[in-house]
C-alpha cells in the first residue's frame, strides 16, 4: 500500500456540482460522463496509476472509483473529493476471486482500516521473497485485519509480485537484457506520472524527494543484484581513523591492508578545516601539526 496525497478536485467536477439549484441537487448516481471521467482520471493521476490499495497498474476498463469511507454511511458525502479513491477490478471475470475496493464493499473500521491516506501506512507492511504480504509488527491488528478484508494475500497478487522481482533474480541475465528490463520497468507512462508529481509538488512550492523504497523491485531484492554485481554497490565514504593530535606533534598512521584512503584532513579546535596530502601508495601516513593549536 503506497500512501497517497490527495490534491484538489477537478474543475469540471466541482462546475457539475456548481449547478445545483432548488430542482435538481448532486447525487453521486447522476455522476456520469466529463465529469466522472474527469474525476477518474484525477484519482489515478494522483495515485500514479496504481491501485490504492494493491498497486497493481491502473487500466481505465479496469478500475473503478472507490469510496473509503462508505456512501452507506449517512455521515458521508458521497461526493468528497477526500473520501474517493481509484480501485482495480472494475468487472469481475468468472473464477476471478475479489480483493481491493470489490471485497472490501461497505466495511470500514476507522481503528482496523490501513488507509492509504495514512502516512505511515507503507510502514505498516512487509513482503516476503515469494510475494506474500504481512503486518510489519505481528501485534499489529489493524494490518492483519486490512490484509484479510481486502484481499491482499491471495495466491493472484502474490504471483503479481513474485513475477515482478523474477527478472532482477535471473542469473542468466546479462548487462543489455538488464538495461532492457530496467528501461521498460520505467516506461514512458512511468515518467509522465513522475513529471506531473514534479509539476503539482511546484504549483504547491513542495519539494520532491525521490528514493528506492524496501521491498520493491527496485530496491535490494535480497541482496541479489549486489551478489552478482557487485561493482554496482553503493559507495560511502567512511571515517577511519580520529585523533586528537597536539601542537607541534607528529602523527604517524599505519593504513591497514585493503584499505583506500581517499583523503585526509584536520579540524583545527576553532572549526576551521585543512585537506592533508596522502599519497596512495604509501601504506604509512605521517604529518606533523604545525598549526600552533590542537586539531583532530
Amino acid at each position: 500500500m503506497k500512501h497517497i496525497i490527495k490534491c484538489s478536485e477537478p474543475q469540471a467536477f466541482a462546475d457539475w456540482k456548481d449547478q445545483a439549484n432548488e430542482d435538481w441537487q448532486p447525487d453521486y448516481g447522476d455522476l456520469s460522463g466529463a465529469p466522472k471521467e474527469a474525476v477518474k482520471e484525477a484519482l489515478m493521476k494522483e495515485q500514479g496509476y496504481l491501485c490504492c490499495y494493491c498497486e497493481r497498474r491502473l487500466t481505465d476498463d479496469d478500475s473503478h472509483i472507490e469510496h473509503l469511507r462508505p456512501q452507506s454511511d449517512p455521515a458521508v458525502d458521497p461526493l468528497d473529493f477526500a473520501n474517493l479513491l481509484c480501485s482495480c477490478q472494475k468487472q469481475l471475470k468468472k473464477g476471478e476471486p475479489r480483493h481491493c475496493g470489490n471485497l472490501k464493499d461497505d466495511w470500514y473500521d476507522a481503528a482496523l482500516l490501513i488507509s492509504p491516506l495514512d502516512s505511515d501506512c507503507e510502514s505498516r507492511f512487509a513482503f516476503m521473497g515469494n510475494g506474500a504480504i504481512k503486518p510489519s509488527l505481528l501485534t499489529d491488528t489493524a494490518a492483519t485485519q486490512t490484509i484479510k478484508r481486502l484481499g491482499l494475500n491471495i495466491h493472484k497478487l502474490n504471483a503479481l509480485r513474485v513475477s515482478a522481482i523474477e527478472p532482477f533474480l535471473e542469473e542468466t541475465l546479462n548487462e543489455e537484457e538488464l538495461r532492457q528490463f530496467v528501461s521498460g520497468y520505467l516506461e514512458k507512462e512511468w515518467e509522465d506520472s513522475l513529471k506531473w508529481s514534479i509539476d503539482e509538488a511546484e504549483k504547491h512550492g513542495m519539494s520532491v524527494w525521490l528514493y528506492d523504497e524496501n521491498h520493491y523491485p527496485s530496491g535490494p531484492v535480497g541482496n541479489a543484484i549486489f551478489r552478482k554485481y557487485p561493482e554496482r554497490t553503493m559507495m560511502c565514504l567512511a571515517v577511519l581513523h580520529e585523533e586528537l593530535i597536539a601542537a607541534g606533534t607528529e602523527f604517524h598512521f599505519a593504513v591497514p591492508d585493503g584499505v583506500d584512503i581517499k583523503f585526509a584532513f584536520a579540524v583545527s579546535t576553532d572549526g576551521h578545516s585543512r585537506t592533508l596530502d596522502c599519497a596512495a601508495e604509501e601504506r604509512e601516513f605521517v604529518w606533523i601539526n604545525t598549526s600552533g593549536q590542537p586539531v583532530t
